[in-house]
């Protein structure tokens, strides 16, 4: 974490290849949502809404996100914002899916 004031924090993600993505995070958790921003992308707007909201069985969560992706400047004549939002939908859906295998097998190794 780059730092952190109230709801709000800034974090900086470091992958494997040293490429760094600068994400603002604001939790709301009234409306069990965090909200984040990529904001050390020069050729795109990107944000995202993830919201967590009682399943429909106890002791589930139902997870809605929300994402937006405009490529803009000369990056735009090359890839699109459907193209940037198709790879962010599937990274969200394989991360997503990464935690129901997670709580998955926390559950029943408890059961």
């Amino acid at each position: 974490m780059t730092s952190r004031h109230g709801v709000d924090a800034k974090v900086t993600l470091v992958k494997p290849d040293g490429n760094r993505d600068n994400l603002v995070f604001h939790n709301q958790p009234q409306a069990r949502m965090v909200y984040f921003e990529d904001t050390g992308n020069s050729h795109a707007t990107v944000w995202g809404e993830i919201v967590c909201a009682p399943g429909d069985r106890p002791g589930t969560t139902r997870v809605h996100t929300r994402l937006h992706a405009d490529v803009h400047g000369i990056a735009s004549l090359v890839v699109g914002s459907d193209d940037v939002r198709h790879l962010r939908e599937k990274r969200v859906q394989r991360d997503l899916e990464h935690v129901r295998n997670y709580f998955h097998r926390v559950a029943s190794e408890r059961w």
